[in-house]
């Protein structure tokens, strides 16, 4: 199933494939230090983990099944899996059994449908949450795309705030979305032509990626490394490119740019 170029340790880049294809990743995390992943997969409605050597394990609530899930994200201290579903315009927490620890908003699914339709507002209602990101606070933070902002909530799903739709640079189409080092947010404004940094509480601090200077034009999903260094996968020309943003000198170091 997952079949290494090299020995696990070593640089080269490890494959992950599926029997017949059945795999529709559309988002993906790194779970632990030895290279375990976790997809969302469109095509069987789950969360499917990689992990060397191992058959994949298949992650189905029993409840609130998923419909288009989509957005993904790991609490490494809870060993919790945050997953968007773009589908039900809801967003589901579990454990790594599968087994359904809160959901957002906590409806009935019968009503949930009723939550996404076109120009839904309020705090618990979504209109597109394709990517979402938990921070060092282990807030969730969801890019809900179509309402164009993006709202924070405590990981027992109590809302907290939102932002990015008002002030001299709105957001026009949020996607991607992850935070460095300081817990800065980081957004990818697809609309906008730009990738964009706000505090921890919200507030727009500066684009870093725009267009034409960096050449993106629909940034798409959004990444950081350890190092500081950003990637951004651009819709428009199917490109992935790298911006060495941070310059982290040691990414063992405290937290000050260098």
């Amino acid at each position: 199933i997952i079949n290494p170029d090299t020995d696990p340790d070593g640089k080269a880049p490890i494959h992950v494939t599926y029997p017949n294809n059945h795999l529709f990743p559309r988002n993906v995390v790194v779970i632990d230090d030895n290279n375990t992943v976790a997809v969302t997969d469109d095509y069987d409605k789950c969360v499917k983990i990689f992990a060397y050597g191992k058959e994949p394990t298949m992650l189905k609530p029993k409840t609130g099944i998923f419909v288009a899930p989509s957005g993904l994200a790991f609490v490494p201290r809870k060993k919790y899996f945050v997953v968007s579903d773009v589908g039900q315009h809801n967003i589901v927490i579990m454990n790594m059994q599968g087994t359904v620890k809160g959901e957002i908003p906590k409806k009935d699914p019968k009503e949930r449908a009723k939550v996404g339709n076109n120009g839904a507002q309020g705090p618990y209602r979504f209109n597109g949450p394709d990517f979402l990101t938990v921070d060092m606070r282990e807030r969730i933070l969801v890019s809900d795309s179509k309402n164009q902002l993006i709202k924070v909530f405590e990981l027992d799903g109590r809302f907290l705030f939102e932002f990015g739709k008002d002030g001299a640079t709105p957001l026009g189409c949020p996607m991607g979305i992850c935070c460095n080092r300081q817990n800065n947010i980081l957004v990818s404004d697809g609309q906008n032509h730009r990738v964009c940094e706000f505090n921890e509480d919200g507030e727009f601090m500066r684009d870093i990626l725009t267009q034409p200077e960096h050449e993106i034009v629909w940034p798409w999903g959004l990444a950081i490394s350890p190092s500081g260094v950003v990637a951004i996968s651009d819709s428009s020309d199917s490109v992935i490119r790298l911006f060495d943003v941070y310059h982290y000198i040691d990414s063992e170091s405290d937290d000050d740019d260098s």
